[in-house]
């Protein structure tokens, strides 16, 4: 079950929603890193029982981030979209769970809260161009998701989350062989915003 990186498109204004706050009853998070710290030290980590994907994880520099990030027909122009909202670095965590789901989780780091809100609303719009999926709000996180009804390629249902944090854009997928899995993927963003809400304003990337 190979990851497939899915679907972005170039830019695009959408009134949407532009911080994750800390959902209730989320878990404690740990104590920050150091500072000077990578943006991959704000990454959830693989769970134990969980198989890690079979491509780079962890610190992405920018052609294995597009790489993981784009279909292949969208990333020439997704890196163009990337360097003008201003991309600073990404991280990548992605493993498969004992119970034959998926899971992914991107972090983008921009140079600014509204580079990074500019990218979100980005992927929010390509989202909605996909006539196969629908669209959803996840208040928890003042974010945006997609899910698709019928099983892709892979044969898996996927849900994509996607909100923001400072200037850190945030997105998980979830892939589930047996049916699309919303509440697994907004669980999931709700502990990444969790963490990432303690990241201080400027990392060293």
């Amino acid at each position: 079950m190979p990851l497939l990186p899915r679907v972005l498109a170039a830019a695009a204004l959408l009134d949407a929603l532009t911080s994750c706050t800390r959902p209730a009853g989320a878990e404690a998070a740990p104590a920050p890193p150091a500072p000077g710290g990578q943006l991959s030290s704000w990454l959830l980590r693989v769970p134990p029982e969980a198989t890690p994907v079979t491509q780079p994880q962890g610190q992405l520099n920018l052609s294995e981030f597009i790489d993981a990030f784009y279909l292949p027909a969208s990333r020439r122009p997704g890196l163009a979209v990337a360097v003008r909202r201003g991309y600073r670095s990404a991280a990548f965590h992605g493993w498969f769970n004992d119970n034959g789901t998926e899971d992914d989780v991107f972090l983008v780091e921009f140079a600014t809260p509204d580079d990074a809100t500019g990218m979100f609303r980005s992927v929010v719009t390509s989202w909605r161009g996909d006539a196969g999926a629908s669209v959803f709000v996840d208040p928890a996180v003042h974010g945006s998701g997609w899910q698709r009804s019928v099983m892709d390629s892979a044969g898996e249902y996927g849900v994509k989350v996607a909100a923001v944090v400072g200037n850190v854009m945030v997105e998980v997928r979830h892939y589930d062989p047996s049916a699309p899995d919303r509440k697994a993927a907004t669980d999931l963003i709700g502990r990444q915003c969790a963490l990432l809400a303690h990241k201080p304003a400027s990392l060293v990337t």
